[in-house]
């Protein structure tokens, strides 16, 4: 669970680092500030979420690992990118 003092300062770093007027942390995970200017700023969860776990405040959810598939040591490529154009100028066809 998110600390009501990991919010504000989520909050501050949100809207340039001074202490927030008021917010409010939706049921969605949207986080609603008013900052010190009096400007009022609404962030979406993705935003608020990166905040966090960018500032440490969180830890990211663990990835589950991913499982080993076994590899043949002639373990063939995809066509890859196409080879580069030449550096030549383009001459326009003549008809």
């Amino acid at each position: 669970m998110i600390k009501e003092s990991d919010i504000q300062k989520a909050a501050a770093i949100l809207t340039g680092g001074k202490e927030p007027l008021a917010y409010d942390l939706k049921q969605d995970g949207s986080l609603v500030v008013v900052a010190s200017n009096g400007m009022k700023f609404i962030f979406p969860p993705e935003r608020v979420q990166s905040v966090l776990e960018a500032s440490k405040i969180i830890k990211k959810p663990s990835a589950k690992p991913k499982s080993k598939k076994a590899t043949s040591s002639t373990s063939k490529k995809g066509p890859g990118r196409p080879p580069r154009a030449s550096s030549k100028p383009h001459e326009p066809k003549k008809s």
